[in-house]
């Protein structure tokens, strides 16, 4: 025992020299472990083994406080017209072509990694998707398969309560017998016991490679599907960087033609983690009322009026629906005049997370920042109240959604204290937060929070002219492993504030609204589907 300690720690101890990820197995380890079991894989004579790699984007996408990571495989090794048909239909911000995150599965193939988890973070998971479906027209449903392994349920050498820097394996397929085999073969291999995980993919929501009876995929038209391996909020930076700067090898392992024509032995779908304890917020509405009284009268007192007040709504996508029907915008629906990149699909979202965004009948045509707006945010501190273990508020220009130049991204423990600038004496004042964000919060004149709960927001950052967007997210209540409930959860509160306008001011306000009807333009709402 003695001895294996030792081994583990000098393992650690170079890959720290070397810049690598920390992990309790070194590099030449797993080496050996995959190297091993591929040779076993193929020697059955049922499958073909193709390294592809999981690697993270280096510049952030999605949430500015996360990072992403995704899988990738040759060119050569998936259908010619995938790549054209994934880059042309490109409905999302990440700056490369989806061929390069994107394939295709057959009934009986698997995906697998075998690595390390991450240093210390908030918040880890990875999670087969289904990006792309190509019938009966291209649409991006983007929609998790099933609940994600997090760092609370992922097998590990650590377990539960250490999974970080540990030693894991992750299965992705919708085959039973392919699943056995892929632990087997690495099981004997050397694979610890017990850190191996499955990611079903189940058949009764994805669609699947006939390349038995449709031998081109132009005609098969299956899914490309994707991995999202999320990491957020790092404790220590070099080591977040050691991690997402390393490259890890991941594995297709391919049916060959006799053993997929035994036909597939489907997993039965997995069952979803239950939202919910039955513990909910409701003995905070006075206060949180009595908190929104405060701000008001506070910014009124500073010759501001509140102009537009919305209450968040929680968003809930439907999973089936986004990957059957090719019209549905559980998020929002796209607006190009106002460079609103909404669109159908779940974009996107884990079970793991209870989104909160605009409520349905938001118009955008307020969402704009002049120089003399303020806006409030007010909420609910669900980590203090152990409804989640993590949380991000995030405030970001449409036209360069989530860019992390563009977006000012605040987690929990930023907002803590934040309720009591507008108003200490109300009940459970930390239970609360209220933020504001202002052209100017140094001169006490417009943006009330002083220097730790307003932050300025610079025309470089969000013009005067451009829009912007509300987005919380609320990740893992622990007592559950998933995301809050949205019946026991409170979602925030937008309130905008504009300086009290002189006659020139009104002058100034009436001319831009001729302008505007000059040009014609519609003010569309965001008018997602329920």
């Amino acid at each position: 025992m003695m001895m294996k300690l030792l081994v583990l720690m000098l393992a650690g101890t170079a890959s720290a020299m070397e810049g690598l990820a920390r992990c309790d197995t070194s590099t030449n380890e797993r080496e050996h472990i995959i190297n091993s079991a591929v040779e076993k894989l193929e020697a059955t004579g049922d499958f073909d083994v193709i390294e592809g790699t999981l690697t993270f984007n280096h510049r952030q996408i999605g949430n500015p406080a996360g990072r992403y990571g995704t899988v990738s495989f040759p060119t050569w090794s998936q259908p010619m017209a995938l790549c054209k048909a994934t880059t042309f239909n490109q409905t999302s911000p990440i700056p490369f072509s989806f061929c390069s995150i994107a394939f295709t599965l057959g009934p009986r193939d698997a995906v697998v990694w075998l690595g390390c988890t991450p240093p210390p973070a908030a918040y880890f998971s990875i999670r087969s998707y289904v990006a792309f479906r190509f019938s009966p027209s291209v649409w991006f449903p983007a929609a998790e398969l099933g609940d994600p392994a997090n760092l609370y349920t992922l097998n590990s050498t650590g377990g539960a309560l250490d999974p970080y820097e540990k030693t894991t394996m992750l299965v992705s397929t919708g085959d039973r017998e392919t699943a056995r085999h892929v632990k087997n073969a690495f099981s004997e291999a050397g694979l610890p016991k017990g850190v191996d995980n499955l990611d079903v993919i189940p058949s009764t929501l994805a669609r699947f490679r006939d390349r038995q009876g449709h031998p081109l995929w132009v005609t098969d038209k299956s899914d490309a599907f994707a991995w999202q391996f999320r990491v957020s909020q790092f404790e220590n930076k070099d080591d977040a960087e050691a991690y997402f700067n390393q490259t890890w090898p991941v594995y297709l392992v391919r049916a060959r033609p006799r053993y997929e024509q035994k036909g597939p032995r489907p997993l039965p779908p997995p069952v979803a983690r239950t939202r919910g304890t039955g513990q909910d917020e409701a003995y905070l509405h006075p206060s949180v009322q009595l908190l929104e009284e405060k701000i008001i009268s506070t910014y009124a007192s500073k010759g501001s009026k509140l102009s537009y007040r919305f209450p968040m709504d929680h968003i809930v996508p439907d999973v089936e629906r986004c990957l059957n029907d090719p019209t549905y915008a559980p998020i929002s629906q796209r607006v190009p005049a106002w460079h609103f990149r909404g669109g159908p699909g779940c974009d996107w979202f884990s079970a793991d997370a209870l989104y909160t965004g605009l409520p349905n009948t938001t118009d955008l045509s307020a969402l704009t920042f002049p120089l003399t707006r303020t806006y409030v945010v007010l909420g609910v501190n669900q980590p203090r109240l152990e409804k989640s273990i993590y949380t991000n508020l995030m405030v970001t220009a449409v036209a360069a959604f989530e860019d992390p130049l563009h977006s000012v991204n605040l987690t929990a423990t930023e907002l803590q204290g934040s309720a009591g600038v507008f108003a200490p004496d109300i009940d459970y004042p930390d239970d609360l937060w209220a933020y504001s964000f202002s052209r100017d919060c140094s001169s006490g004149e417009l943006g009330q929070g002083g220097p730790l709960f307003c932050r300025t927001v610079t025309p470089s950052m969000i013009n005067e002219t451009e829009f912007l967007f509300v987005v919380e997210r609320k990740y893992l209540e622990l007592a559950t492993k998933t995301g809050p409930s949205p019946q026991e959860v409170m979602p925030p509160t937008v309130l905008i504030f504009d300086k009290v306008e002189t006659d020139e001011d009104e002058d100034e306000k009436e001319h831009e609204e001729l302008l505007w009807q000059d040009e014609a333009v519609s003010r569309p709402a965001l008018r997602r589907s329920m």
